[in-house]
């Protein structure tokens, strides 16, 4: 894969991992030299599933403090949740949607890719240059009413 990409092909895949920072450490884990994996690699995505709130049933609703807190963000926000209909089978949620957390490898990222930074360094770079996290794009997704605190909670474990 690493030598597919070498040669300029554009090559896609999955490595389990809990956060885009830390699919970098699993592949250098693996044995791939650093600056392989610096000189390859052109992003890293990482995605998860949650619910979505059914429209047929949403409503406003106020969640408890202590769920707001865990994700951190602000009680004045306007909060949506399904109650139950026919159209979602009761469950309140109809379909779903990805978060997603999109690390670009900038050249001060390769350059903690060489040193063998750690996850949080890397991640802290990445934010400084722009990227979202996981819970930054579900927090969106919350306050527009795609899905709800619980859903969150309940996926990536806040």
């Amino acid at each position: 894969v690493i030598r597919a990409s070498l040669t300029g092909h554009l090559v896609l895949s999955t490595v389990h991992a809990g956060r885009a920072a830390e699919a970098l450490l699993r592949l250098l884990e693996m044995g791939i030299a650093p600056y392989l994996l610096a000189s390859s690699v052109t992003a890293v995505i990482a995605q998860r599933l949650v619910r979505v709130t059914c429209q047929h049933c949403a409503h406003r609703y106020q969640p408890e403090p202590e769920l707001l807190n865990r994700l951190g963000i602000e009680t004045d926000g306007e909060f949506r949740k399904g109650a139950g209909c026919q159209q979602c089978h009761h469950t309140g949620y109809f379909g779903r949607t990805g978060i997603f957390e999109v690390m670009s490898i900038s050249r001060a990222i390769r350059e903690l890719i060489l040193r063998r930074a750690s996850i949080d360094a890397l991640e802290e770079q990445a934010r400084r240059e722009g990227m979202r996290t996981l819970l930054d794009d579900a927090r969106m997704k919350v306050l527009a009413g795609v899905t709800t605190l619980e859903e969150v909670i309940r996926v990536l474990g806040a």
